[in-house]
C-alpha cells in the first residue's frame, strides 16, 4: 500500500491552496468556503424566517391535533431555523465574525429535528391506514 493513503484510502498529504485551509495538516478540520452574493443572501435570510415562523406554527397545530412529539420537534426545528437565519442576517451584515460554524450547526438542527418529525409524522399516517384498514376487515368500520 501507499504510504501516503491511510487504510481508508485518504489522502494524508494533502496540501490546501486556498486562504481558508493554507495552514492546515493532515487530520485537521478543512474549512470549505461558502460565497453568495449579498442579494441573494438577504433574500435567503427573508425566506428562511417565513419559513421558520410557518414551521413553528404548524408545530403548534401539530401538538394541538395529531402528534406531541413530532408537533415538538417541529417546533424545534422552526426555533433553529429561526437561530440560524439571525446568525446568516448578522455574517451578511458584516457583524458575525467567525459565526459561519454556528450557521451549519443551527441548519443542521433544522434539518435533523425536521426529519425527525418527518419520520414520526408518516409512521403515525402510515399505522393509522393500517388501523382503518384492519377496522374496515374486521367488521368494525360500521360502528
Amino acid at each position: 500500500m501507499d504510504d501516503n493513503f491511510h487504510a481508508n484510502g485518504d489522502d494524508i498529504n494533502v496540501e490546501y491552496q486556498d486562504e481558508y485551509n493554507k495552514n492546515a495538516k493532515p487530520g485537521d478540520m478543512v474549512l470549505y468556503p461558502l460565497t453568495v452574493s449579498v442579494s441573494k443572501a438577504k433574500k435567503a435570510v427573508k425566506a428562511m424566517k417565513v419559513v421558520a415562523v410557518l414551521t413553528i406554527i404548524s408545530g403548534a397545530a401539530m401538538c394541538l391535533q395529531q402528534s406531541f412529539v413530532s408537533g415538538v420537534l417541529t417546533i424545534l426545528s422552526g426555533v433553529k431555523l429561526k437561530t440560524s437565519a439571525d446568525t446568516m442576517s448578522s455574517v451578511v451584515n458584516g457583524s458575525g465574525s467567525y459565526r459561519e460554524e454556528l450557521l451549519a450547526e443551527d441548519l443542521l438542527g433544522y434539518f435533523r429535528y425536521k426529519g425527525i418529525a418527518l419520520v414520526i409524522s408518516l409512521a403515525s399516517a402510515i399505522f393509522l391506514v393500517l388501523l382503518n384498514f384492519g377496522m374496515i376487515f374486521a367488521g368494525l368500520g360500521s360502528l
